[in-house]
């Protein structure tokens, strides 16, 4: 911006007619350009890119009304639609500072003598691309960690929680686009709502898997109380059987608090998973829901995804990388899906039973829909709100069970989780379908090498032994005769075992040795 007095530049352009504004307000007529945004001189001969830059990142970073934001060294929009932040690429950045801006052009007399004025003009592509990779530019934006359309609670640096208000956080650096009254209920109150919410969901263990459901509400309901660095579990969702509710147990930790639920299927190749991530990043999803997972769940990039507080890939089509902190909340629904044993490590799972062999004859008394769950949402989020109070006002009591790799998840999620009358959702399961289904069979074949006594066993004699048991049919097939890729895969899964001490099915502890080669 041009020291010292100018004339004024729009003086001589008509004012607009009213209209409709784009966030709502009603322009009235008579209102000049300059009355409602700031202007900023262009570069020219003598003014350099980089102070044009500074200039426009100082009245976009001041505007409560401008919606650009920097999130990992780029320019980003909030949409409110979807709640999260997209990039702004250089054509749509021309326009959409022209809410809060005015680029000028300063005109130079031809005379000796003669007035300089100033003329308004649409920032050139190459400016556009220029300014957006400015660091004096991209320094004076706001940063944006995340966007709510209900205020949720944060704890803020004092140590107090206290929900949002609408509009721009600055010390969370969260933008909440709406208001919500919150009921006061008392904590009794608020487990019987959830309670009741629950009702119609039947779990195939003694309230474990019920505890975990509700810690996946509480988790996106108070993401925001915990440290920027701490990391959140996966949340499975199992099922014996279609028709138990599986999506619809997700949908209730995602719904209520979200807004809306976008589910997507799990990418089998690991690039494609890369770039599903790396949208999730870059527009600072809360939740990464992959639902009706078939088979089993092994992928290296899913796991390192749940044990990184930043990630870092490759931008489509650009030979440009992306940078951000994770704040995405894993979710997965699959009817008897395995894992692999690092995966069961960053997860907690819900198991679900249905009774019914045809789905479809189940009845439910009170049952549930994402439009079901929306009518809720203010009675649901009340009671999440509660829950929290509550365990705030008693000292915020820490998780009984910490779960190894996620201390600062167990302290304060599992904790409320736990306050509230849940039990623990980082007890052991003993699930009756899915999962760490390796894990369960070499349980089972520990258990049976055990009756052979101290008689060691050949590769050929565990692999007959296995495969007449049913174990580990994923590699097997229930063939006792192996292949040389269906040998060279058992040999790699019983390898992962060497050396290790572990439960057999009947509670007897023993190790797994391998001796010797081939």
């Amino acid at each position: 911006m041009s020291g010292g007095k100018q004339p004024d530049p729009l003086d001589r352009f008509a004012a607009p007619e009213a209209h409709e504004g784009e966030r709502g307000g009603v322009i009235a007529p008579g209102r000049s350009l300059k009355e409602r945004r700031q202007m900023v001189e262009l570069p020219h001969d003598g003014r350099l890119l980089s102070d044009f830059a500074r200039d426009l990142g100082t009245v976009l970073g001041e505007s409560k009304e401008s919606g650009i934001y920097q999130s990992g060294r780029r320019v980003v929009a909030v949409d409110p639609e979807q709640q999260e932040v997209r990039p702004v690429d250089e054509q749509e950045f021309r326009t959409l500072i022209e809410r809060v801006a005015v680029c000028v052009k300063r005109t130079f007399p031809r005379r000796r003598g003669g007035q300089s004025g100033t003329i308004p003009q649409t920032m050139p592509v190459d400016l556009a691309k220029g300014t957006m990779a400015a660091p004096e530019f991209l320094e004076r934006l706001r940063p944006i960690g995340g966007v709510t359309d209900a205020p949720l609670p944060v704890i803020r640096h004092s140590g107090k929680i206290e929900l949002l208000k609408p509009g721009y956080d600055k010390e969370s650096a969260i933008e909440t686009l709406g208001k919500a009254a919150y009921e006061s209920l008392s904590p009794e109150a608020a487990k019987e709502r959830v309670d009741d919410l629950l009702s119609e969901f039947q779990f195939a263990d003694q309230g474990r898997s019920k505890a975990v459901l509700v810690a996946a509400m509480v988790t996106l309901f108070a993401r925001w109380l915990l440290p920027p660095d701490a990391l959140r579990p996966a949340f499975i969702y199992l099922a014996n059987a279609p028709g138990a509710g599986k999506t619809l147990a997700a949908d209730c930790a995602v719904v209520p608090v979200l807004g809306r639920a976008y589910r997507q299927a799990l990418p089998r190749k690991e690039d494609e998973l890369e770039k599903s991530i790396l949208a999730s990043v870059m527009e600072a999803r809360s939740a990464l829901y992959f639902d009706n997972v078939k088979g089993h769940i092994s992928s290296g990039t899913l796991e390192a995804f749940l044990t990184s507080v930043h990630w870092r890939g490759r931008i489509l089509s650009v030979s440009k990388t992306f940078a951000a902190r994770n704040v995405s909340t894993v979710f997965i629904t699959g009817n008897a899906c395995t894992v692999s044993p690092d995966l069961r490590r960053r997860a907690l799972f819900v198991d679900l039973f249905n009774p019914e062999v045809q789905a479809e004859k189940r009845v439910f008394t009170k049952p549930l829909s994402e439009a079901g769950l929306l009518r809720r949402r203010p009675a649901i989020l009340s009671a999440l709100w509660a829950m929290v109070r509550a365990w705030d006002a008693e000292g915020r009591p820490p998780a009984s069970e910490p779960m190894n790799g996620y201390a600062d998840w167990s302290a304060i999620i599992g904790g409320i989780v736990e306050h509230a009358g849940f039990g623990s959702p980082t007890a052991s399961p003993s699930l009756a379908s899915g999962g760490d289904q390796d894990l369960a069979d070499f349980r089972a074949l520990a258990a049976l090498l055990r009756e052979r006594g101290t008689v060691p066993c050949t590769f050929a004699e565990v692999a007959e032994l296995a495969a007449k048991e049913g174990l580990f049919d994923r590699v097997l097939e229930g063939e006792t005769t192996l292949t040389p890729s269906t040998r060279a895969a058992f040999a790699k899964l019983l390898k992962g075992y060497d050396r290790q001490t572990l439960t057999a099915t009947g509670g007897e502890p023993c190790r797994f040795v391998i001796e010797g080669r081939g």
